[in-house]
């Protein structure tokens, strides 16, 4: 069997995302604004058929390269039911043999009024910097928006392709609007069509990205935090399955949406101070994609008879479905899921089946083919409330809150980005709150949460300090998916 018949045997196996491989088959994306939300109750699975016994079950299960542990913020339940929270840590081991994989990439490059000057010069330099860092390998293309949108197929880096690039690069000017939606449509678009004549051959051992680069708010197109989060998510579920980069330059953008856009794409994060530090990031995420070994990853959840799922803090979840950044050997991702569970009767419980499936890249000495790790988690019941708190892992139950006010303090910063104090103020009294339920987690974290507090009482430009509050967020509570502070 092929690699490319490996590949796409594997993929539909683990449904992850739906193909027909045939030659005429095109990947699968229809830009539109994003469904209504899903309703809470959507969330219930309902009866597990086939919940691993807790016997039969290690700590860490590993099925191929993928390791995964399970455990709860709690070793009881009450009889009478209650909320708890899932910790769920997977890790992509690292190799001896790196993999070191061809990128194909499409840089969505904002040239909206905002950029005028030395930032769109310093953005230029760099994305010039990043044409001469790839390979002849290697195939770029350019979607440069402001408040129309201008496509430029990806071409292959050798000498004829880079000075193509770099001429398109020098005539880029400042102008319009900033069509986000508009930008990242033409992007998919172009990078599929120009990999289309070959995507049969080489789907698995290309490293597909589209890096979206921009200093403002969207101002054209769907401008929607929602819809924009929803159409970097339909593009990473495609069946290119392409990884969606989003960098922020300067004090205007939407730091949120940002990293919304990056979480629901596959992708990364970013937040630079100037343009003139994009060529540094861009190195990083060529990097980043050429050794990625672990592609398409859901985590999927089967839930125990009366166990439902209230929240997943911080991930993009459609149902019982999470999807994960691409990995590359040695890198982690940590998920909480907070549940409820209903009254029940006996003394052990099944509260939900995590598997975690993938596709690993193939290397000279590992095939191409399916990833796949499976872990059950289960609770015993007690009718000892008393017993119930102090079977209590503090470690665990800090980590959740530390993710929960991750979250909430990224609200806060958007409160601040719009200028509303009083807001920000109340969002930040329940952060707090939600820290006062563990000290662990206090002490880790108050600092930053500290901090915060002055900057909304005190900033004379409140929207000028969310920026520094973004960045302090990414430091206390970042996930593996950011490039840190820039």
């Amino acid at each position: 069997m092929s690699r490319t018949s490996l590949f796409l045997a594997a993929a539909a196996a683990l449904l992850v995302f739906a193909f027909i491989g045939s030659k005429n088959a095109e990947p699968t994306y229809v830009p539109q604004p994003a469904p209504a939300p899903m309703p809470a109750a959507v969330l219930v699975n309902g009866p597990a058929a086939q919940l691993l016994p807790a016997a039969q079950t290690p700590d860490s299960w590993k099925t191929s390269r993928i390791e995964m542990t399970v455990q709860a913020d709690r070793e009881l339940i009450s009889n009478a039911g209650g909320d708890l929270t899932a910790q769920i840590d997977i890790k992509n081991p690292s190799l001896a043999e790196m993999p070191s994989l061809p990128v194909s990439m499409v840089l969505v490059f904002d040239r909206s009024g905002s950029m005028q000057g030395s930032k769109l010069t310093d953005a230029k330099n760099a994305a010039r910097a990043f044409v001469n860092r790839l390979e002849p390998r290697d195939t770029l293309g350019l979607v440069h928006f402001g408040s129309d949108v201008t496509p430029f197929e990806p071409v292959a880096m050798n000498a004829e392709g880079k000075a193509k690039m770099l001429k398109v690069i020098d005539s880029i000017e400042a102008e319009g609007g900033t069509n986000i939606s508009g930008a990242l449509d033409a992007a998919f678009r172009v990078l599929v069509s120009s990999e289309q004549a070959q995507a049969r051959e080489h789907f698995g051992e290309h490293s597909l990205r589209l890096v979206l680069v921009s200093d403002g708010q969207p101002t054209e197109g769907r401008t929607s935090i929602d819809d924009l989060v929803y159409t970097a998510q339909g593009i990473h579920s495609s069946t290119a399955n392409v990884a969606v980069t989003a960098l922020g330059i300067g004090s205007d953008y939407n730091g949120v949406l940002m990293q919304r856009i990056a979480e629901a794409g596959g992708g990364f994060y970013g937040y630079l101070r100037d343009a003139g530090q994009l060529s540094e990031i861009l190195a990083h995420e060529v990097a980043q994609a050429r050794a990625t070994n672990e592609r398409f990853l859901r985590v999927s959840l089967q839930l125990g008879d009366g166990i439902s799922i209230t929240d997943v803090p911080g991930r993009i979840h459609l149902g019982n479905q999470i999807p994960l950044p691409d990995m590359k050997p040695g890198d982690e991702a940590r998920i909480f899921v907070q549940l409820h569970a209903n009254p029940a009767t006996g003394d052990l419980r099944s509260l939900m089946n995590v598997s975690v499936t993938g596709i690993e890249a193939s290397t000279a000495t590992n095939p191409m083919g399916a990833a796949r790790a499976d872990r059950g988690l289960q609770i015993r019941i007690t009718n000892d409330t008393v017993a119930v708190e102090k079977s209590k892992n503090d470690v665990v139950f800090a980590n959740a809150v530390t993710a929960q006010a991750g979250v909430k303090m990224n609200e806060v910063a958007a409160a601040m980005d719009r200028g509303d104090r009083s807001t920000a103020l109340s969002l930040l009294a329940n952060v707090k709150a939600l820290f006062s339920t563990s000290a662990t987690a206090s002490a880790l974290s108050g600092a930053t949460v500290a901090s915060t507090d002055n900057e909304i009482r005190n900033s004379r430009d409140l929207k000028a300090s969310s920026l520094g509050v973004h960045r302090a967020n990414l430091k206390s509570f970042g996930e593996k998916n950011s490039y840190g502070d820039n």
